[in-house]
């Protein structure tokens, strides 16, 4: 995959997001367009996943 300038500042920009949302004490799941609308399913498994990752986590 070819990246541009464009892509270049808009991975750096999402890198600085997820860094200042961190810092926030929020998680950051990411998934592709194409997973969202023809793999909602998986999707929504993962986000459950993840949130009882935390609860667990939370609880310890």
């Amino acid at each position: 995959m070819k990246y541009t300038k464009k892509r270049e500042n808009s991975r750096e920009y999402d890198q600085m997001r997820n860094k200042h949302m961190k810092g926030l004490g929020l998680h950051v799941l990411r998934f592709q367009n194409v997973d969202i609308s023809e793999n909602t399913e998986h999707v929504i498994e993962r986000i459950q996943q993840e949130v009882a990752r935390l609860k667990t986590k939370s609880e310890e």
